[in-house]
């Protein structure tokens, strides 16, 4: 549920109002985890895809309506622009992660997504600094 709250920037006791709604709608499906109690698994149910599908659908049509006014040659370089926007405007991994809530996963691989590079270079950062940090009877 962190990893949720992180990406909406909501309380926790908001994110469980949230999922309570999406259970009651059967959007979701949530269950304890197998190994710690603590953490809860949430999936998506058949209808939550379905209107998970419907809600991407719709942003590719608007999207590709406005991009209908821009000529192909001038797409590529709004579209180098862009990566290049993304791959530095995120500032922490919290940012990294909001900005990705917005994404669909199936047209962004992760491994050609700029704000998931950059949120691979903060979380190694933000490692490094950790370990940095840490007690010596830890060791490193």
């Amino acid at each position: 549920m962190d990893g949720l709250r992180r990406r909406l920037k909501l309380t926790h006791p908001a994110v469980v109002r949230l999922l309570d709604r999406l259970d009651e709608r059967g959007l979701v499906r949530r269950r304890r985890g197998d190994t710690d109690a603590r953490t809860t698994s949430i999936t998506l149910t058949e209808q939550g895809q379905a209107v998970a599908t419907a809600v991407t659908t719709a942003r590719h049509a608007v999207l590709d309506n406005a991009l209908l006014a821009i000529p192909d040659d001038l797409q590529h370089h709004l579209e180098q622009l862009l990566e290049t926007l993304l791959a530095s405007w995120p500032r922490t991994l919290d940012h990294s992660c909001q900005m990705c809530r917005l994404c669909d996963l199936s047209a962004c691989p992760a491994d050609r997504c700029p704000v998931e590079q950059r949120y691979l270079q903060l979380d190694a950062a933000d490692s490094h600094t950790r370990s940095a940090f840490r007690p010596a009877s830890e060791g490193h």
